[in-house]
C-alpha cells in the first residue's frame, strides 16, 4: 500500500512589483526522472502540486485567473555543489506549470501567457527548496 499524500508546508509574499514569490520546499524532478516515471506518479506529482497551490491562492482570497500573462523566474537551490545541467530541472518543472494553470494561478501556459526563464542553480548548504 502506498503513503498517503504528505502535506507540503509552502509559503509566499507579494512582491512591490505586484506579482508573487512562492517558495516551495522540493526540487523539482529532473527530465531524467520524469522519462522514465510511470504515468501514475506523475499524476500523482501533478495533483500533489495542484494542492498545494490551491490552499496558497485560498490563503489569499484571490480570484481566478491571478494572472493572464506572467514571467516565470526559477531558483532551485541545492545542498551541495556538485554539477547540475539547469535545463534538466526546466523540463521537470513543466508539471508544476500545469499545476498552477489548473489551481488558478496563471490562466495558460502557452507562449503568449506565460515567459519561462532557464531555471537558476544556487548552492546553500543543508538547503533543498524551489
Amino acid at each position: 500500500m502506498r503513503a498517503p499524500l504528505q502535506p507540503l508546508a509552502a509559503s509566499e509574499h507579494l512582491l512591490d512589483g505586484g506579482g508573487w514569490r512562492i517558495f516551495v520546499p522540493l526540487l523539482p524532478p529532473s527530465q531524467n526522472q520524469t522519462d522514465r516515471e510511470f504515468w501514475r506518479a506523475r499524476s500523482r506529482r501533478l495533483v500533489e502540486m495542484e494542492w498545494l497551490f490551491l490552499s496558497l491562492r485560498a490563503s489569499r482570497g484571490l480570484s481566478a485567473p491571478v494572472y493572464r500573462r506572467a514571467r516565470l523566474r526559477t531558483l532551485i537551490t541545492f545542498p551541495t555543489s556538485r554539477r547540475r545541467d539547469a535545463l534538466n530541472y526546466a523540463g521537470g518543472l513543466k508539471q508544476w506549470v500545469d499545476a498552477l494553470v489548473r489551481a488558478g494561478w496563471l490562466a495558460d501556459d502557452n507562449d503568449r501567457a506565460l515567459r519561462a526563464e532557464t531555471p537558476e542553480l544556487q548552492v546553500v548548504r543543508g538547503v533543498t527548496a524551489t
